[in-house]
């Protein structure tokens, strides 16, 4: 069975999309931070890395080019880009 490691510190997030890939036959795991997905990869390898790039303990750009000094993993990148606007700091899609 092909695996997935979904690096997302977003609970509902990293949810929906176990939800979706596991639906399609995948077996996914999940860890909150860069910390846990080291050592989730550690112990396991996997088809394709999912990785947001604002995580609580570190950069995910960084932890790409970490990574890419021992693996060719595919990665997908998961990121939010927002501006503020006015100074009541409503988030507003950069697009």
């Amino acid at each position: 069975m092909r695996s997935i490691l979904i690096i997302e510190d977003n609970e509902n997030l990293s949810r929906g999309i176990s939800f979706l890939f596991e639906k399609d036959g995948f077996q996914t795991h999940v860890a909150p931070d860069l910390a846990a997905g080291r050592s989730i990869l550690r112990e396991q390898s996997f088809d394709l890395l999912i990785l947001d790039l604002g995580l609580p303990d570190g950069d995910g750009i960084h932890f790409c080019a970490e990574l890419r000094e021992h693996s060719d993993i595919p990665i997908i990148i998961l990121c939010r880009f927002v501006k503020h606007i006015g100074q009541g700091r409503r988030r507003e899609p950069l697009w």
